[in-house]
């Protein structure tokens, strides 16, 4: 006997549609019961979550875990209050620019911008971040920089400075105090005492760090 064509049909139709509701079953419960993350992605991602927490660690935190000083123990505070006490400002002599003050009052072999003073010093003369008395202090800021003389140490962080030329009317000023404040006491970010105030600047100047003519280096011979 021959067989009814729509029957057919409609259990071919019945039949697929039985299927997809079963792969939607299927793939519902996979969504509601996601299988197990294997241990060792479970494990490779503790790891990372762990290093992000010890990365968003400040230093005193770390300090702390391992028994090191912390931070402020490491650093000098910043002086609170610097005025010019002592300060000299000397407009009756001749009229200098910073650099040419600078080497006279040091013989260093050093010319030109007093901002490219720091390059000419590499593998002449020693270089640091630490203040000496007859050091020179260079920093940036300005297209030709600055370059001053250590005239004493107060601290770490507090020194007073000779120089020509800070206010541009080619003046000189003697024990000009000038201040690190950057935070990591390194000298790379500097104020300098402001005459008409009798404060420090509220401008910071990048410093690049001391050059020390007294110590010239030594070139091997070939």
């Amino acid at each position: 006997m021959t067989g009814n064509p729509r029957g057919s049909s409609f259990g071919a139709v019945l039949s697929l549609g039985l299927a997809m509701i079963a792969v939607a079953m299927f793939a519902g419960a996979i969504y509601r019961n996601p299988p197990a993350t294997p241990p060792a992605a479970i494990n490779s991602a503790a790891n990372q979550t762990a290093a992000a927490v010890a990365a968003a660690k400040t230093y005193d935190a770390y300090a702390a875990s391992v028994g090191a000083p912390a931070r402020a123990a490491l650093i000098t505070p910043i002086p609170a209050v610097v005025d010019g006490a002592g300060a000299q400002i000397l407009r009756s002599g001749p009229r200098l620019q910073c650099a040419i003050f600078a080497r006279q009052r040091t013989n260093v072999a050093l010319s030109g911008a007093a901002i490219t003073w720091w390059a000419q010093a590499e593998g002449k003369y020693a270089r640091s971040s630490v203040p000496e008395v007859g050091s020179i202090l260079v920093v940036g800021g300005t297209l030709s920089g600055h370059v001053a003389v250590v005239s004493a140490v107060v601290s770490p962080r507090e020194v007073r400075l000779d120089h020509a030329n800070w206010m541009g009317e080619g003046e000189t000023i003697l024990n000009a105090p000038a201040v690190d404040v950057s935070t990591a006491g390194d000298w790379s970010q500097v104020r300098v005492w402001h005459p008409p105030t009798n404060t420090l600047g509220v401008r910071t100047y990048p410093g690049l760090g001391f050059i020390h003519p007294d110590r010239p280096v030594q070139v091997a011979a070939r």
